[in-house]
């Protein structure tokens, strides 16, 4: 089955079950993986998991794409929140790096720069 989840096309498959049986896992369930067409961010594919019933067609894939999109959208704003935490890192080692050699070049004295 294929399903549009924010405009990303991903092939759904039904995973294993999970049976009630640990705090992380207080009802029946079951996993659905989502296997993106392409990549969004650095994800390939990602898994939800629904309760453990029966579904018609329409309703599973209701389900499916809500909470798929949920959980993509979360996926995305970490992305979005760890590239720019390493653009800020960048900033601030070139900064750094600057501050090193131009004390390093006034007061003669050797340093070392860091390239990551």
């Amino acid at each position: 089955m294929n399903i549009t989840l924010l405009g990303y096309e991903a092939e759904v498959c039904l995973g294993a079950p999970w049976m009630a049986s640990q705090p992380m896992h207080p009802a029946d369930s079951f996993v659905v993986w989502f296997e993106l067409k392409e990549a969004v961010g650095s994800t390939l594919s990602f898994a939800i998991e629904i309760e453990a019933r029966d579904y018609d067609r329409q309703e599973f894939e209701e389900v499916i794409r809500v909470k798929g999109e949920d959980v993509l959208r979360a996926i995305i704003l970490k992305d979005e929140k760890a590239r720019a935490k390493t653009a800020e890192n960048e900033s601030r080692r070139k900064a750094l790096n600057k501050l090193t050699a131009d004390l390093g070049d006034k007061l003669d004295i050797p340093y070392q720069l860091k390239d990551r």
